[in-house]
């Protein structure tokens, strides 16, 4: 019985220390994320081709991938040249790409198709 008692103690003992809070593991997903990565789909609908979200929001500094739902390659620009996607087939994302504070783009297979990011 005494026996018994001993290893009842040392296991409420041992297991009430091992569930003590520890400061050092309090925030373990880290800070949140500055920038963001909006994903802007290509689509069809109605005869007719859209970008989806427009206007697409990120935050300053953000990030922008395109993905092509439609049935027709698109090659995305924007506006003041300083990204453009190359060749999206059908099914395909582009690689990310920075637009800083936003701008307008359009795809250059269907220049009427136009879009634009804001920031917030």
């Amino acid at each position: 019985m005494r026996l018994l008692t001993i290893a009842t103690l040392m296991t409420v003992t041992l297991g009430s220390w091992g569930c003590q809070r520890n400061p050092a593991m309090t925030n373990l997903a880290g800070p949140t994320p500055t920038n963001s990565i909006a994903t802007i789909n290509i689509v069809a609908a109605n005869g007719s081709l859209a970008f989806s979200p427009n206007p697409a929001t990120i935050s300053p500094g953000g990030m922008v991938v395109w993905h092509n739902l439609d049935t027709v390659p698109h090659r995305i620009t924007l506006d003041d040249g300083s990204v453009d996607t190359g060749p999206l087939d059908p099914g395909t994302y582009s690689g990310s790409a920075s637009v800083g504070f936003g701008g307008t783009y359009h795809c250059a297979n269907h220049p009427d198709v136009t879009g634009r990011i804001v920031t917030q």
